[in-house]
């Protein structure tokens, strides 16, 4: 069974988003993904963050909604 939508959460490990963020994508993109939109995700740290103080977390991920092409 194919899924016309999918969505993926991109958490930057050893790069800034911006800089993590395009590769994602185009990974994607070669894969028949398209996307649709994203949005900032603020508090999404690694594992073992704790979960009390997620607005100290130093660490923004983005949250995107991809579709398959057509």
């Amino acid at each position: 069974m194919t899924l016309p939508s999918k969505v993926i959460h991109v958490i930057p490990e050893e790069r800034p988003l911006v800089e993590h963020l395009p590769h994602v994508l185009h990974a994607h993109a070669c894969e028949g993904w398209e996307h649709v939109t994203a949005f900032p995700y603020d508090g999404a740290g690694r594992p073992g963050t704790d979960a009390m103080v997620p607005s100290l977390s130093p660490v923004t991920s983005t949250v995107c909604i991809l579709k398959r092409l057509a």
